[in-house]
C-alpha cells in the first residue's frame, strides 16, 4: 500500500523541542527569496523540498530499548516494523518519491543501503526530505547492508516499478542519473557497488550511475576503480566509523579516478542521521547539496563543490574538507586559460556563449562540454548551462539559467517533456515586452524560455511553471502573461474523463491531452 508521509506524533515534553524546530523551519522559509551566495548550506537544503512525498511502508515509533540512541537522539526512531523491529521481513525494498510524480516527469532515482542492523525506518526523515526535493529513493536492506549487491537490488526494483503500469512509478524513473548512497555499513556498499559502475551502464544501455554518496561508511569497501564523482561524510564524535580512521587511511585517497570530496561534520555521532526530527539530522542538508548537484546539475547546489572558490571549505559546521585533483580538474578542464569546450569541442556552445556575453555574462566554464544520451551536449557555467543537439533547430545551442533552469532539470532535463530548449531566456518588462536576456543578472518582472514542446515562465510572485499542449494554445490566444489569466500558478494536473487542467493567476485552464 502506498503511504503518504505524515510527521511522527510526539509525546508532550517534545513540546518545546518541536517548538524549536518549526522556528528553524520558518527561518527557512524566510530565507527563501535570499542571495544563494550568501546563505549557509543549513539556510539553503536543511528543510524539505517543494514536494509532497509518499511512500510504500508506513512508519511507527519504534518499540524498545533501542528506540533511542545516540547523544543527539532526543525522539523515538522511526521503524517500518522489520525483524527485530517488528514481524516484517527483513529482507526487502522500499520507496520514497514526490507524490506528484506524474508532474514532475522522470525523476533522478537514489539507491540507498542503510547501515547494518538497522531498520529502514530509522533513515524516514532523511528519505522523504531526498524524495521532497524531487528524488525516487529506493531503500533496499537485507539486515546487513553490507555488501554491494545492496545496490543492484534496489536498482532492479527500482527497474521493477517503472515497468508496472499498475505502479504509480511507471515510466517516471530517470535511470541516466542514478546516485548510489549509504549510510555506515550501507555507505561502504555504495561505494563496493560504485567500483562496478559500468556494470550497470552494461546490464542496461541506459543505467548510468552519476555519483556516490557515502555517509560514514564501513571498512570493507575499497574504493581504488570508482569511477563516479563521490562523497564521503565523516561525523566529528563517531565512535563507530571514527573521523579519520579507515576513510583517511585508505579510502579517501583510493579515490583517484574521479573527482571526490570528504567533509567531517562537527560534534556530531554516528546514529544522529537516524534522527525522526529533520531539523535535528546535522548531515541533511550536505546530502541534499551533493545529490543536486550530481544528480540535477542544481547551479547553486554546486556552488558549494565546483569552481576555484567553492563554498564547502567555508562552511562553519565542517571541518578538514578536501577534494582531490580530479575535483579541482572537474571544475577547470576549461577554464579561463582553455578554449570553452576543449575537451569536448561544441562550436555551437562556444558560439552561442560568446554571442550572448561569454564570460562576463555567464562566468567560468564549471566543466567540460558532456554529451547527452541523444547525441547532444551540454556545458555548464557558473550562471547557466548551454544545450544543443544536431537534431534540434539546426544544432544550434540556447542557455538555460536560474529558476527556469532549476524547474527544467525537475522535469526531466532535455529527457523530460519539453525537450530541449529553442530560445535563449527572455526577460519580460513591465509593459509586457519580451526582450532577449543576455546572461542571468538577477530578477526582472517576469522571465520565460521556450523548449521544443512547450516553455517554463517565471515571475518572484508565481515561481516557474511550464505551460504546454492545448493549454499554451489556449493561453496563448488569451494574450500570455499579459492577458486574461496572468502568469501560470501551477503546474499541469490531470483530470478526470482524460483531460489536464492548470491554474493561472486569475483562472483556470482546461484541455484534452
Amino acid at each position: 500500500m502506498e503511504v503518504r508521509s505524515a510527521a511522527p506524533r510526539l509525546p508532550r515534553f517534545m513540546l518545546g523541542v518541536a517548538i524549536s524546530v518549526i522556528s528553524v523551519l520558518a527561518a527557512h522559509a524566510t530565507a527563501a527569496h535570499a542571495d544563494p551566495d550568501t546563505q549557509d548550506l543549513d539556510t539553503l537544503f536543511g528543510g524539505l523540498g517543494s514536494h509532497q512525498v509518499a511512500q510504500t511502508a508506513a512508519t511507527v515509533a519504534c518499540p524498545g530499548p533501542g528506540a533511542l540512541s545516540g547523544e543527539n537522539m532526543v525522539v523515538p526512531r522511526r521503524c517500518q516494523g522489520t525483524f527485530p523491529f517488528g514481524s516484517g521481513s527483513p529482507i526487502g525494498v522500499q520507496y520514497y518519491y514526490p507524490a506528484d510524480i506524474d508532474e514532475v516527469g522522470k525523476a533522478p532515482a537514489i539507491v540507498f543501503s542503510p547501515g547494518i542492523l538497522t531498520d529502514p525506518g530509522f533513515y524516514d526523515a532523511m528519505l522523504r526530505q531526498w524524495a521532497s526535493y524531487g528524488f525516487v529513493v529506493a531503500v533496499s536492506f537485507d539486515y546487513l547492508n553490507t555488501l554491494s549487491e545492496m545496490q543492484f537490488v534496489g536498482l532492479a526494483g527500482l527497474e521493477e516499478r517503472d515497468l508496472d503500469p499498475a505502479s504509480p512509478l511507471a515510466g517516471r524513473i530517470d535511470f541516466g542519473r542514478i546516485v548510489l548512497a549509504g549510510q555506515s555499513a550501507g555507505g561502504g556498499s555504495a561505494l563496493l557497488a560504485s567500483n562496478i559502475a559500468p556494470w550497470f551502464h552494461a546490464i542496461d544501455p541506459t543505467f548510468r550511475v552519476v555519483g556516490s554518496l557515502a555517509m560514514q561508511p564501513g571498512p570493507l569497501a575499497a574504493t581504488n576503480f570508482v569511477p563516479t564523482p563521490t562523497l564521503i561524510i565523516q561525523n566529528a564524535r563517531d565512535s563507530v566509523v571514527p573521523a579519520g580512521s579507515w576513510v583517511d587511511w585508505y579510502q579517501y585517497p583510493a579515490l583517484g579516478a574521479a573527482p571526490a570530496y570528504v567533509a567531517t561534520r562537527k560534534a556530531v555521532t554516528h546514529t544522529d542521521v537516524e534522527n525522526a526530527l529533520l531539523a535535528l539530522n546535522a548531515e541533511h542538508s550536505l546530502a541534499v547539496a551533493w545529490l543536486r548537484t550530481v544528480g540535477m546539475r542544481d547551479p547553486v547546489a554546486s556552488r558549494f563543490f565546483l569552481g576555484q572558490d567553492w563554498k564547502l571549505p567555508g562552511e562553519p559546521n565542517y571541518a578538514n574538507v578536501r577534494r582531490n585533483p580530479k575535483a579541482d580538474q572537474w571544475q577547470l578542464a576549461a577554464g579561463a586559460a582553455t578554449p570553452v569546450g576543449a575537451s569536448a569541442p561544441s562550436k555551437q556552445i562556444e558560439q552561442a556563449f560568446l554571442e550572448t556575453g561569454g564570460p562576463a555574462a555567464w562566468g567560468a566554464p564549471l566543466d567540460e562540454a558532456r554529451a547527452t544520451a541523444d547525441g547532444g551536449q551540454f556545458q555548464p557555467f557558473e550562471r547557466g548551462v548551454f544545450y544543443a543537439n544536431p537534431n534540434v533547430n539546426g544544432g544550434k545551442a540556447y542557455a538555460v539559467a536560474g529558476p527556469i533552469l532549476a524547474k527544467w532539470g525537475e522535469l526531466g532535463w532535455e529527457r523530460g517533456d519539453l525537450g530541449y530548449p529553442t530560445s535563449n531566456e527572455y526577460r519580460l518588462s513591465t509593459g509586457g515586452v519580451a526582450v532577449p536576456l543576455i546572461g542571468y543578472f538577477g530578477d526582472t518582472p517576469g522571465r520565460w524560455s521556450k523548449f521544443q514542446h512547450g516553455v517554463i515562465y517565471w515571475s518572484e510572485a508565481t515561481g516557474a511553471h511550464p505551460v504546454s499542449g492545448g493549454i499554451y494554445d489556449s493561453w496563448s490566444r488569451t494574450g500570455f502573461e499579459s492577458g486574461a489569466y496572468g502568469y501560470p500558478i501551477g503546474d499541469e494536473y490531470p483530470t478526470p474523463g482524460g483531460g489536464v487542467a492548470q491554474h493561472f493567476q486569475r483562472g483556470t485552464l482546461t484541455a484534452t491531452r
